[in-house]
Parts: C-alpha cells; structure tokens; sequence
C-alpha cells in the first residue's frame, strides 16, 4: 500500500468566473475546417458579427448584450451592433451571430435548434438561474460562426455573458454556466459526495546541496482513497483538492536516494513554483487546467509529465513536474484531524 505525502496548502478550487485579458486577435473572415470551441471566442467574432436579442429581451438581457458588445470592443477593437431578431433576416447569411436570450425571448435560438443539433435549453433544463454557452457554424452560412449565449431564465443568460472572460482557457463547444447571486461560474455537477483529487509534484535536482524545511501537513493514501490533514471544511461547497508537493534530491542522486521532501512552501519555494489554474472539471472527473502556460486534460488516472532547467535560490537545478489525476474520491474519507 502506497502512501503519498502530501503538501503545505492544500489548495481548495471551487471553479469561479475570472476577467482575462485579451490582446487583439488575428481576424480571419472564413472559420478553420476543423471543430470549434469555446476557445475560438473572441478572435472568430472580431468583426463581421452582429449581437441578436428577441423582440421580448428582459431588461437583464438587454444589459447583458451591452456587456458582450463592450467585451468584443475591449478586446478586439471592434463593437458589434445589437439588433432585435426580426431585423437580421438579411443579416443571418453574411455575419458571425451571437445569438443572447432565452427560447421564450428570442425566436432565433428555436430557429437555430431546428436547424442543428444544439443544445436544447427549456425552463428544466439546465435549470434555474443556469444557461449554456455553445459555440457552432452558423446554420444560415458555415463559413461563419455562432455563439448562442442562452439561458433557462433571463439569469441564466446573464451568467454565459458574463463569462465570456475565460473562454479563451475551455476546448470544449458548451459548458453550463450559473448565476450563484453574485457572480457567473461555470456550473459543476458531481456528487455532493464527492470531490476530485489532484496532485502536482515538482522533483528538483540542484547542482550543489540545499537547505530546505520539512514539516508534515497531510498524507493522502491512493489505495484506500483516505486523505488525513488539512485545513479546510467538509462541505457541499468542496469541489476540488489540489496536493501541491515540492521534493529536493541531493546532488547526484538518483531515484529516492538522498530524497528531501518539502511537505510545507518557504518563501523561496514560492517564487520557484510555477503557477496553475484549474479551468473547467467534467462530471466524471476529467480536469482541464492551464500549468504554466500549458494547457492539460487529464482524466481520472492519468498524468501529465514535462522536464526542464530553471534557476532556484540561486542556482541551476534539474526540474521534472508530474501532475496525477486521481479522480472522484469520497468525502467521507476526509479524516479532519492534523497531522504531529
């Protein structure tokens, strides 16, 4: 039975909307043969598009258009025009369409359902105060795209508006997005029973001997799934687990030999690590993050490996970074006592 010391600062993710910063975007006038994603937002809308409301837009829907228009306008240069669905007749076959609203509100989402295979959204589903961001061809002219931003209710829709923001980070075509009340995140559904565990390790080799400190946190034993330590509540809420771990080798060593785990982050370690953002986390278990600039999908037992040379409190080290994905693992084997 393998057991894992885990790190300092366990990290609690609970996936949340976040403004990234766009510089402007290569503008093409056909989109590429292959899939899309989300990640094709904004450069595939950076001109030639129109924003499309219904004729019965709610208030919030109207100010969630304007949000988009001054989104694309922030990070492309270029402010699309709004107009009312039963004005783009002429407009559906020679734009981009971002398509806002619910199918109560606006007839050009039920125009677009019975000409493809989007995503129905009713008032059930994908429920209140929830809607779906789905990027597609457009049905009127595949050599431009859609970008239907719709919602169960007027909420829902102002949650997909709203996280427009980090779509550059998802490979997917939709995701579900909800209104918590006081910001858009991207809307997980796992058990409540659940949480999904991930480990990042850092294996740094120096050229000459360093000091380091080693306190205990917390172990996670991968046979038993049973995590004990750590400092954080055990509640619907608790969605992800990230171990961060850091170990030392001595100069020379291979394998475990002269090993010095770092169970806790001194400052020095700090400013050594490189960062990570989790961006989107299946249902199953599947985990799309960015590590250092990198995007990785993993999904539940799978790793990712990547070598290289850094510079490390002043000198030249040998890193390797390994990121395990340990899937779905039972709350109920969170044992919330600290470790001596």
């Amino acid at each position: 039975m393998r057991k894992t010391i885990l790190i300092a600062g366990v990290a609690i993710c609970v996936i949340c909307a976040a403004l990234i910063s766009y510089g402007i975007f290569t503008q093409r006038d056909v989109i590429p043969p292959e899939d899309l994603t989300l990640s094709d937002y904004p450069e595939l809308f950076a001109k030639e598009t129109v924003i499309v409301i219904g004729e019965n837009a709610t208030q919030i829907e109207k100010e969630s258009a304007e949000a988009i228009a001054a989104n694309l306008e922030n990070l492309t240069g270029n402010k699309p025009k709004i107009y009312i669905s039963k004005k783009i007749e002429s407009l559906k076959y020679i734009s981009n369409l971002i398509i806002l609203g619910t199918p109560k509100s606006n007839e050009v989402i039920r125009e677009v359902y019975n000409m493809t295979d989007a995503t129905r959204v009713t008032e059930e589903y994908p429920g209140e105060n929830k809607g779906i961001l789905e990027i597609l061809r457009n049905p009127w002219n595949e050599d431009k795209a859609t970008l239907l931003v719709e919602g169960s209710d007027e909420w829902g829709v102002k949650a997909g508006s709203e996280m427009l923001g980090q779509l550059q980070d998802i490979n997917k075509d939709s995701v579900i997005t909800e209104w918590n009340g006081v910001s858009a995140v991207v809307s997980i559904s796992i058990p409540v029973d659940k949480y999904s565990f991930i480990e990042i390790w850092e294996d740094i080799t120096p050229e000459v001997p360093i000091a380091v400190d080693r306190p205990i946190v917390y172990l996670f034993n991968e046979s038993s799934g049973i995590l004990e330590g750590g400092r954080f509540a055990i509640t619907n809420d608790l969605i992800m687990v990230v171990g961060k771990n850091v170990e030392v080798k001595e100069p020379g060593s291979g394998g475990a030999g002269g090993l010095i785990p770092i169970y806790s982050i001194p400052s020095s370690v700090k400013t050594f690590r490189k960062p990570y953002k989790i961006v989107y986390l299946e249902t199953d278990g599947t985990i799309q993050l960015i590590y250092d600039k990198t995007k990785v999908v993993l999904k539940p037992g799978e790793k990712w490996e990547r070598k290289y040379t850094t510079e490390w409190m002043g000198h030249k080290v040998r890193c390797e970074t390994i990121i395990e994905n340990h899937g779905l693992q039972d709350k109920n084997k969170i044992m919330e006592r600290r470790l001596k």
